[in-house]
């Protein structure tokens, strides 16, 4: 009988609420502020009196937001939500409303500053808190596919997953459900019966009539009788090579005078003698190695007696019954055994090694891989049991492994990615740790083999052996992973499969030319990465990757196919990621264009100024057939710009969507929107202008600082499943301007790998 362990939902919420359960920590005693301080009295306090006192301050400022009251460091400091609320006003520029407005560089300087204060240090990074959390769909099907060596999707029934920050692996909003568990237990099935082959015997069964015998041995009712000494013969046609069990079920008469005995020959060979001494019928089972071919099975009773004599009439005629005879086999797996199977059952029991050690030996490895670290003596003893289990149920040695393993892949060890915090204050990751942390950074998945071992040794703690691994790492196949997933989520165009297009306005906008549209962003993005080239050709790169349906779709001209293919498309009002139609229509609705999505995805994931969400109650356009055909998208605006609720905000907004209007709600080129001739100059803040995507890339080329910063901490959000604090803003504006215009990909990956907020954990959070 099969047994699958359960692991039931309690269980689960109570390793989490021991791993969550906080304990009280130790304050800095330090005073951090008094750098901060003298900054702002030379130069920071001078621009707040020049940009913002004369509306805030005073009685009933805007908002409530008196900037007299917070002329320190500490000041700003105790009001967190209060100051990131500003910083991200002054970044987004909706910060001063009117004029005289900051210049970018103040700007900068004003919400640098803010953050060194909130981060309670002006100079040293501090670690910020990384989230016990779950795996997330993609993580959870990569780890199973590399884990088990198996391909496949098995996370694809999965809920979705939440989103935080943009990105789905935040700690914080990766919920867990009891939908979960049983979605667990059920991916857990199916992957490992994928990954390890369980023998099933192919059971013969006798025709006893067909056999060969002579009289006066007869068949009766109730099977073959041997009346006296012969032999009964049977074929068993088309046999595969290999190990059988021959099983007889018999019984004898008269063994009180001694057992009945029955030679077994396998073609024409003697086998076995066969005593039986119990009353009633015997399960006689004999393991036999077959050659292929017929198995030509010989029963042959020795030992007849006969006493009509005896007063007893059950010791007067000893006769014998063969009720039914199977053969079974081959057993073992036979066949081809899929790599995976060879690869994860390292052990077998043989002659100097029980069954018991080698499962222990399989299962020890498989669940140290699993939960990313050396498995425990009580973690391996509790799997044995659950092997034994399954085994004592008359269950084979494979079915035992597959139970579990299924046990390994439910437990939270595998489940969660657990890491604890020192009472001690800010502590270095272990090297098991960081081998975990790096790897979901950049393959989505569990440490390989050479990464785990350089954890275990603690090599990996070494900056120099850490870079190494980056690069080694990054020149993998599995780094496509982080391309795919992190380019998809930055650049918001996973929304692109649920996106639809008005099948009237544009008939040849499909399923495939979707994909097609997706792929040329990750081929862009692993181009980027795997050349390191500069960062900002993301934003003023001159090429793209193209096949035939893109280049159609593009109206590019040459001589495409299937096969997508790196292409100049500057000539083509198109190049960096700003011309690719993925994000052109996932910031587009179904039947028009939106410069206002274009622009705020601008301002979030490119400068890292995104507005603050719209007030309740905001106005929206008319979308009737008959406002989009008469009036321009630009008139509209205008029109909602006018309700002061909405200029602040809507003002960069439009002003960057505009200069994209050159493009269709599904990334096609235009000169014409319908009746109106398309104009694609955007109003920026700080009176600057720009035209079309050309002039949009020069404004952009002015605010490259900006995009690496930027680009910094959404990688940095990425690699740790968290938001950025204030010492993460503090950091990500350092590197940005270490980096500046020599900026690429490995080059920001390597800061992260070394910075303190990858390789360190927190003090554990005082007790409220």
């Amino acid at each position: 009988m099969r047994t699958a362990p359960i692991l039931p939902t309690l269980a689960v919420f109570a390793f989490l609420g021991a791993v969550w359960a906080p304990t009280k920590g130790e304050p800095s005693p330090q005073d951090p502020y008094s750098s901060l301080d003298k900054q702002y009295k030379a130069d920071v306090g001078k621009l707040f009196d020049t940009y913002c006192m004369d509306c805030h301050s005073g009685k009933n400022p805007p908002a409530g937001l008196d900037f007299e009251k917070f002329t320190s460091a500490k000041s700003v400091a105790g009001a967190p939500k209060l100051f990131q609320k500003v910083v991200q006003n002054i970044r987004s520029q909706v910060m001063p409303p009117m004029d005289p407005s900051p210049t970018l560089d103040e700007r900068n300087r004003m919400a640098d500053w803010i953050f060194r204060a909130l981060s309670l240090d002006g100079t040293a990074e501090q670690p910020g808190r990384v989230t016990i959390r779950r795996l997330n769909r993609t993580e959870y099907n990569y780890v199973l596919r590399d884990l088990l060596y198996i391909d496949g999707d098995f996370s694809k029934d999965f809920p979705s997953d939440d989103v935080g920050y943009g990105f789905d692996n935040i700690g914080d909003v990766l919920t867990l459900t009891p939908l979960h568990i049983d979605m667990y237990l059920k991916a857990a099935r199916s992957a490992v019966e994928k990954a390890v082959v369980v023998a099933k015997p192919k059971i013969r069964t006798a025709s006893l009539e067909k056999g060969r015998y002579a009289e006066p041995n007869r068949m009766a009712e109730d099977g073959f009788v041997f009346l006296t000494n012969g032999d009964f013969v049977y074929d068993f046609p088309d046999c595969a090579p290999g190990d059988y069990e021959l099983r007889l079920a018999m019984g004898a008469s008269a063994i009180a005078v001694g057992p009945a005995i029955v030679e077994v020959y396998i073609n024409r060979q003697l086998l076995q003698r066969i005593q039986i001494t119990k009353p009633g019928l015997n399960d006689i089972g004999i393991p036999i190695r077959l050659p292929a071919g017929t198995a030509t099975v010989g029963l042959r009773f020795t030992n007849d007696y006969y006493n009509a004599n005896d007063p007893n009439p059950d010791r007067r005629d000893r006769n014998v019954l063969l009720q039914a005879m199977t053969l079974d086999g081959p057993q073992g797996l036979s066949g081809e055994i899929p790599d995976s199977h060879r690869r994860l059952l390292i052990a077998f029991p043989t002659a100097t090694k029980n069954h018991m050690a080698a499962a222990r030996e399989v299962l020890d490895r498989f669940a140290s891989r699993a939960y990313r670290r050396p498995v425990t003596a009580d973690e391996s003893n509790r799997l044995l049991a659950i092997y034994q289990l399954v085994r004592d149920n008359g269950d084979t040695y494979e079915q035992g492994i597959r139970i579990g393993m299924e046990a390994v892949l439910v437990n939270p060890n595998f489940l969660f990615r657990v890491e604890l915090d020192s009472s001690a204050g800010p502590r270095e990751l272990s090297g098991i740790e960081l081998a975990s942390r790096l790897s979901f950074f950049l393959w989505r998945s569990m440490p390989d083999e050479t990464l785990a071992k350089l954890g275990e040794s603690g090599q990996l703690k070494d900056p120099k052996t850490l870079v190494a691994q980056v690069n080694r790492m990054l020149a993998d196949p599995k780094a496509v992973r982080f391309s795919q997933d992190f380019s998809s989520q930055w650049l918001e165009i996973g929304r692109l499969a649920e996106h639809t297009a008005d099948p009237a306005q544009f008939p040849g906008f499909d399923d495939q030319l979707k994909g097609d549209m997706a792929q040329e962003v990750t081929l862009y993005f692993q181009d980027m990465l795997a050349n390191s080239r500069p960062v900002t050709e993301f934003l003023e790169g001159k090429s793209t990757y193209l096949n035939f349906r893109l280049a159609r779709h593009y109206q590019i001209p040459g001589d495409f196919d299937e096969v997508f293919r790196r292409v100049d498309v500057s000539a083509n009002h198109r190049g960096g990621i700003l011309g690719m139609g993925a994000l052109l229509t996932a910031t587009s609705n179904p039947n028009r264009t939106s410069p206002v999505k274009r622009g705020k995805f601008i301002m979030d994931q490119l400068l890292g100024s995104g507005p603050p969400p719209p007030p309740p109650n905001v106005g929206v356009l008319d979308e009737s057939k008959e406002a989009i055909t008469s009036t321009r998208i630009r008139e509209r605006l205008a029109q909602h710009r006018k309700d002061p609720a909405c200029a602040s905000c809507h003002r960069p907004l439009d002003g960057y969507g505009f200069t994209l209007e050159n493009f269709d709600a599904v990334g096609v080129f235009r000169t014409q929107d319908g009746s109106f001739p398309v104009d694609a100059a955007g109003e920026l803040p700080g009176g600057r202008s720009a035209v079309g995507l050309d002039g949009l890339k020069g404004e952009l080329r002015s605010r490259n600082m900006d995009f690496v910063r930027t680009l910094t901490g959404k990688l940095l959000m990425f690699s740790l499943g968290r938001g950025m604090t204030p010492s993460d803003e503090v950091w990500a504006n350092a590197v940005a301007k270490k980096l500046g215009k020599d900026a690429t990909l490995p080059k920001i990956i390597t800061e992260i790998i070394l910075s303190d907020s990858f390789r360190k954990r927190p003090a554990k959070q005082a007790v409220q």
